[in-house]
């Protein structure tokens, strides 16, 4: 018995570091999928420095990736251009901005990465995993606020070592610069009623390449349900908008559990709940040369009330990245 004892205290203690619950850790760059700054919204963007240390302080880069709209094609938008701000952390500081007053950029939408660099050289990115970061949004025109915490991307190297290990110039999500993702993101959970909005940012090759996405959904009686979509750089649109098979009207017509969510405890269901995986299958410059036939995404979803970040399953993938070089608008 007390063999066994000393055998599950032994097994407890070697790996009590491997396991643990996947609550958002402080990391050295963060992913804002989503920005907006125009006459109805206002987002409110924050970084703090969780290490209350002496000696401890860092910049911080903000490099905010909007994108210029495109009429025709909300999925393929005329441009992304870049614009960033430096801002310097003291050891247990924080820092609030606005996108408005922080880029001067009065109608933009787009998404944010914010790296942790080396104060002492310019532009350099470096290992310093205590940054902590969420954003709130505020849409006037809805009356409707929400939070939502940034992605954290961890580095893999010695606090303040200098992550572009490659010199690349980007920041690899490549399991040795910064924590890879994973090759599906996956929404858990969606309402045909509320048709939310769906947002993807490519994380494979440049501004301008195409990354082709397989999204196939699962109503809620595990009907299969699909439609590939061609996106570049970013986008944030509306379920519907995607397709019409995320619709109430649609799934009404899919084999379906007429019981599943039952608010009013009438026998009949209220709205057609359903679930998302996002699979990127190939990613394309703009002259139709294959850049990657398997890219990286990351994404978040908003809608009533509020919103949150996508799961990650699958095998990791190691091709996403970011230019992390000197801004050049439009790059």
């Amino acid at each position: 018995m007390k063999t066994q004892s000393l055998t599950i205290a032994l097994a407890t203690t070697l790996f009590a570091s491997a396991a643990f619950a996947q609550m958002p850790e402080p990391a050295s760059l963060l992913l804002y999928p989503v920005v907006r700054s125009d006459q109805s919204t206002i987002s409110i963007i924050s970084v703090t420095n969780t290490n209350p240390n002496p000696g401890a302080s860092t910049n911080v880069r903000f490099v905010y990736n909007t994108t210029i709209p495109n009429p025709g094609d909300p999925f393929n938008p005329l441009g992304c251009t870049q614009f960033d701000r430096r801002e310097f952390l003291t050891p247990a500081d924080t820092v609030s901005v606005s996108m408005l007053c922080h880029t001067a950029m009065f109608s933009a939408e787009g998404y944010l990465v914010v790296t942790a660099q080396n104060p002492n050289f310019f532009n350099q990115d470096w290992s310093f995993n205590h940054l902590a970061g969420s954003i709130i949004h505020i849409d006037g025109a809805t009356n409707l606020t929400f939070s939502t915490n940034a992605i954290p991307f961890r580095s893999l190297l010695d606090f303040q070592t200098p992550t572009d290990v490659n010199q690349n110039g980007r920041s690899d999500l490549d399991g040795v610069e910064y924590e890879s993702v994973r090759d599906y993101v996956i929404l858990d959970h969606a309402l045909g009623l509320i048709n939310p909005s769906i947002n993807l940012v490519n994380l494979t090759g440049g501004p301008n390449d195409k990354n082709t996405v397989s999204i196939v959904a699962w109503n809620d009686n595990e009907f299969p349900l699909s439609v590939v979509k061609t996106f570049t750089c970013w986008f944030d649109e509306r379920a519907s908008t995607i397709s019409p098979i995320f619709t109430d009207a649609f799934l009404v017509t899919t084999p379906n559990d007429p019981s599943e969510l039952d608010l009013l405890c009438i026998g009949s269901s209220f709205t057609e709940p359903y679930w998302i995986r996002f699979d990127s299958i190939r990613v394309e410059d703009p002259a139709g040369n294959i850049v990657s036939n398997d890219g990286a995404l990351a994404g978040m979803v908003s809608g009533c009330p509020g919103g949150r970040v996508y799961w990650m399953d699958g095998p990791l993938q190691l091709n996403g990245s970011f230019p992390n070089g000197n801004v050049k608008v439009p790059f």
